[in-house]
Protein backbone atom coordinates (compact mmCIF):
# COMPACT_ATOMS: atom_id res chain seq x y z
CA UNK A 1 0.00 0.00 0.00
CA UNK A 2 2.84 2.40 0.83
CA UNK A 3 4.51 1.76 -2.54
CA UNK A 4 1.24 2.53 -4.33
CA UNK A 5 0.88 5.80 -2.43
CA UNK A 6 4.43 6.73 -3.36
CA UNK A 7 3.80 6.05 -7.04
CA UNK A 8 0.54 8.02 -6.98
CA UNK A 9 2.25 10.92 -5.19
CA UNK A 10 5.05 10.90 -7.77
CA UNK A 11 2.56 10.93 -10.64
CA UNK A 12 0.71 13.85 -9.05
CA UNK A 13 3.93 15.83 -8.67
CA UNK A 14 5.02 15.14 -12.24
CA UNK A 15 1.57 16.14 -13.53
CA UNK A 16 1.64 19.40 -11.56
CA UNK A 17 5.11 20.24 -12.88
CA UNK A 18 4.11 19.56 -16.48
CA UNK A 19 0.91 21.62 -16.15
CA UNK A 20 2.87 24.44 -14.49
CA UNK A 21 5.42 24.55 -17.32
CA UNK A 22 2.62 24.54 -19.91
CA UNK A 23 0.77 27.40 -18.21
CA UNK A 24 4.01 29.39 -17.84
CA UNK A 25 4.76 28.99 -21.55
CA UNK A 26 1.25 30.15 -22.44
CA UNK A 27 1.43 33.28 -20.28
CA UNK A 28 5.05 34.20 -20.96
CA UNK A 29 5.18 37.66 -22.51
CA UNK A 30 6.85 38.27 -25.83
CA UNK A 31 6.19 41.99 -25.62
CA UNK A 32 9.05 44.46 -26.12
CA UNK A 33 10.32 46.69 -23.33
CA UNK A 34 8.19 49.71 -22.40
CA UNK A 35 8.84 53.05 -24.10
CA UNK A 36 11.24 55.32 -22.20
CA UNK A 37 11.03 59.08 -22.81
CA UNK A 38 14.80 59.35 -22.28
CA UNK A 39 15.58 56.35 -24.47
CA UNK A 40 17.49 56.43 -27.72
CA UNK A 41 15.78 54.40 -30.43
CA UNK A 42 17.05 53.22 -33.79
CA UNK A 43 15.00 52.53 -36.88
CA UNK A 44 12.95 49.31 -36.46
CA UNK A 45 13.27 49.28 -32.65
CA UNK A 46 10.07 48.09 -31.01
CA UNK A 47 8.57 49.41 -27.77
CA UNK A 48 5.44 48.86 -25.72
CA UNK A 49 3.36 51.98 -25.11
CA UNK A 50 -0.26 52.18 -23.88
CA UNK A 51 -0.77 48.45 -24.43
CA UNK A 52 0.37 48.56 -28.05
CA UNK A 53 3.60 47.64 -29.78
CA UNK A 54 5.21 50.45 -31.79
CA UNK A 55 8.11 50.30 -34.27
CA UNK A 56 10.38 53.29 -34.86
CA UNK A 57 10.40 54.47 -38.46
CA UNK A 58 13.53 56.60 -38.03
CA UNK A 59 16.63 56.58 -35.83
CA UNK A 60 16.94 59.09 -33.01
CA UNK A 61 13.20 59.54 -32.57
CA UNK A 62 12.26 61.75 -29.63
CA UNK A 63 8.55 61.53 -30.38
CA UNK A 64 6.22 59.65 -28.05
CA UNK A 65 4.47 56.74 -29.81
CA UNK A 66 0.76 57.19 -30.37
CA UNK A 67 -1.97 57.49 -32.99
CA UNK A 68 -0.73 60.92 -34.13
CA UNK A 69 2.96 60.00 -34.14
CA UNK A 70 4.73 60.30 -37.48
CA UNK A 71 7.96 58.58 -36.42
CA UNK A 72 6.29 55.38 -35.12
CA UNK A 73 4.04 52.75 -36.65
CA UNK A 74 1.60 50.64 -34.64
CA UNK A 75 1.98 46.86 -34.74
CA UNK A 76 -1.12 46.17 -32.65
CA UNK A 77 -1.72 45.03 -29.12
CA UNK A 78 0.58 42.92 -27.06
Amino acid sequence: MTATRGIVASLVVVTLVVVGVFVWQQTKSNCPDPFSAGGSYSSNDEVLFAGQVWRAKVSGSSEVPGPNATEWTSLGTC
